[in-house]
């Protein structure tokens, strides 16, 4: 019985770990407006998400870059 109150007390931890981490994002700045449009344009990466927040596992499958999966 405690290996399972040890085992789940573990699985929340991780838990709200993942839950409170934030360091899951980056930014991308450019010196203008028009320069992030031509970027975004160029790049096709408006499919992914607006033009402001990108899904970033949509576009790391595109990209064809593997990223450890999660479950939250």
């Amino acid at each position: 019985m405690q290996s399972g109150f040890k085992s789940r007390a573990k699985a929340e931890a991780d838990r709200f770990r993942l839950s409170t981490d934030s360091e899951y994002w980056f930014c991308v700045c450019f010196k203008s407006r028009a320069q992030k449009d031509a970027f975004m344009a160029g790049a096709r990466w408006i499919e992914f998400g607006t033009d402001k927040y990108i899904d970033g596992t949509r576009l790391a499958e595109s990209l064809g870059v593997p990223i450890p999966s999660v479950d939250l």
